[in-house]
């Protein structure tokens, strides 16, 4: 069964008070997908080329994929 997922990339930054946070950078809903893993892949590889980036984590420090609907 085919789903939708939401992958989120996040950067980890210090707020003024010295706690660490992620902010989010970008999501992107990937549809019908059959597993997290392949939404995953798809979503790296169009992080990747939107940002112009040789892999995913110059730019960001993790990731989350998430079910839609």
């Amino acid at each position: 069964m085919t789903r939708s997922y939401r992958v989120a990339f996040y950067r980890g930054l210090v707020g003024d008070t010295g706690k660490p946070y992620d902010s989010e950078l970008y999501a992107i809903r990937i549809k019908g997908c059959d597993s997290e893993q392949v939404a995953a892949e798809e979503a790296i590889k169009k992080f990747e080329k939107r940002n112009k980036l040789v892999h995913w984590s110059d730019l960001a420090t993790k990731y989350e994929v998430s079910a839609v609907g």
